[in-house]
């Protein structure tokens, strides 16, 4: 990442707000959103009721492909290395660093996430392993010991302390 980014840019070098790292789903504020987002292509089942699941079916190469007329909730929100970094308390480079720690511990639990499978539908099968406790394998062990170092380092950087615009995904 160049050092010469600017913090407008700095979403662009992360995405993760459209994966299912930060959030498990987002709000569609209007209710026409929901119309709008059908006509771009978005459907059942990302599409649950006035929200949308995420991944985000819009975003390659971590940006929006529907960035002039995405949803309100897209639009409005700023995480909190992206607030740190317009407001000055943290430098540009310091937030590049933060960014590309936080993208190589998602890359790191999507690369130990088994093939065509979903972290939703795994975080649903250590729900239920939970419930039955049936032992984890050593390989899933490994991807929830990535997953929490994940959310780890999201909560401290990214997630907002007073309260989320939009639900987390655990």
């Amino acid at each position: 990442m160049s050092e010469t980014v600017s913090t407008a840019d700095l979403c662009v070098h992360c995405g993760l707000c459209c994966t299912e790292a930060l959030f498990g789903w987002i709000p569609l504020v209007d209710p026409a959103e929901r119309d709008r987002v059908a006509t771009h292509g978005m459907a059942p089942p990302q599409l649950e009721g006035e929200r949308f699941v995420t991944p985000c079916c819009f975003v390659r190469d971590r940006a929006c492909t529907i960035y002039a007329d995405r949803p309100a909730s897209c639009r409005d929100f700023r995480c909190e290395v992206l607030v740190s970094a317009q407001d000055g308390a943290i430098p540009l480079p310091a937030a590049l660093d933060t960014v590309r720690k936080a993208v190589e511990l998602h890359q790191a639990v999507l690369d130990k996430l088994p093939a065509d499978t979903s972290l939703r539908a795994m975080r649903q099968r250590w729900k239920e392993r939970e419930a039955t406790a049936q032992p984890s394998s050593p390989e899933e062990a490994q991807l929830r010991l990535a997953y929490y170092a994940l959310n780890l380092f999201l909560d401290r950087h990214f997630r907002p302390a007073d309260g989320e615009l939009v639900e987390r995904l655990d």
